[in-house]
């Protein structure tokens, strides 16, 4: 029941944060907001998707850190990207990559995966079974950073969000 009242009260605030200008004639429009999320949370429930895998408040702290993490990570993907686009003899070294995630849930890949394609040169482009298939620009920065699976590394971090469960 608390992952039930827990999704409903995140859908409510992020309806709330994305719902406009509030003012005193928007009665009509708070209605259609908790209708809305009454009715995504009942759905949600009846389908039992709370409780495989839609966790919203999962992760705790250790997510607080790993998002300051992975905007550096994007913020320094970018200058490696530029320096190669504006390189005059732009040395791109493209290829696909076949790495086999440590998560153990369907959520940390999803997360894992993402951050992956929100890093400059490098994009998951498919999940063929236990494995992710990844385009990197850069064959041998990208590759090796995508690759590692060593403290620190994002596949690390990552997999360190799930020891919460």
């Amino acid at each position: 029941m608390s992952k039930v009242l827990s999704s409903a009260i995140l859908l409510s605030i992020t309806w709330l944060l994305l719902s406009g200008p509030y003012t005193l004639n928007s009665g009509l429009i708070l209605a259609f907001g908790i209708g809305s999320v009454a009715l995504v949370t009942w759905i949600s429930h009846r389908m039992g998707i709370l409780y495989d895998e839609s966790r919203p408040i999962q992760f705790g702290w250790r997510f607080l850190l790993y998002v300051p993490w992975l905007f550096w990570e994007i913020v320094i993907a970018n200058f490696q990207v530029a320096s190669v686009v504006l390189d005059p003899k732009m040395p791109i070294s493209p290829r696909l990559i076949r790495v086999r995630p440590t998560q153990k849930t369907d959520l940390g890949r999803v997360i894992y995966a993402n951050s992956i394609t929100l890093t400059p040169g490098t994009i998951t482009i498919a999940i063929e079974g236990d494995e992710f298939v990844i385009h990197s620009l850069l064959a041998d920065e990208a590759a090796d950073d995508v690759t590692d699976t060593s403290e620190g590394s994002m596949d690390w971090r990552v997999a360190q969000l799930e020891v919460n469960e």
